[in-house]
């Protein structure tokens, strides 16, 4: 196995741990099992955006495209639900109207952002995870300053 593929998995279990936190949570306030698939689509499913990006860029998607994502090769990258903006502004209604189960899968949203962007920040810097930030930026990897997202 290679040392890309071990740091995609690993990536994987921590989001899954984490989203299981989310829901232990939710479900010792609630009681309900409800939250766990809530938790899920908020800290681990919201990696579609990946295969979106990889329908864009090369036309089709294929598991193996998405799990080694050649981003290097990329000439624009996307990743609409890796946006801080996106998780402020749901964040703010799910808050306002006092819903709980938007409430734990903004949680689980940004606790996957953070840990994305923990794991990144060296070679990143801050700035990558905003939407707006890489909409400036024309989405192009060449102007995103440091962007890889290959490990």
């Amino acid at each position: 196995m290679s040392k890309k593929s071990l740091n995609i998995i690993i990536d994987s279990i921590v989001h899954l741990a984490i989203s299981l936190e989310v829901f232990l949570i939710a479900y010792a306030k609630t009681g309900d099992f409800f939250y766990f698939f809530i938790a899920i689509l908020g800290g681990v499913v919201i990696d579609v955006d990946h295969g979106i990006d990889c329908l864009i860029q090369f036309k089709k998607v294929s598991l193996k495209k998405i799990l080694i994502f050649p981003y290097l090769k990329k000439k624009y990258v996307y990743l609409f639900l890796h946006s801080w903006e996106l998780v402020a502004i749901f964040a703010f209604f799910a808050f306002f109207f006092n819903s709980l189960p938007w409430q734990v899968f903004i949680f689980s949203w940004a606790l996957h952002l953070l840990v994305d962007n923990l794991d990144d920040f060296k070679r990143k810097g801050l700035l990558h995870y905003f939407l707006f930030y890489r909409f400036k930026k024309g989405f192009k990897t060449d102007k995103l300053e440091g962007f890889i997202f290959i490990r």
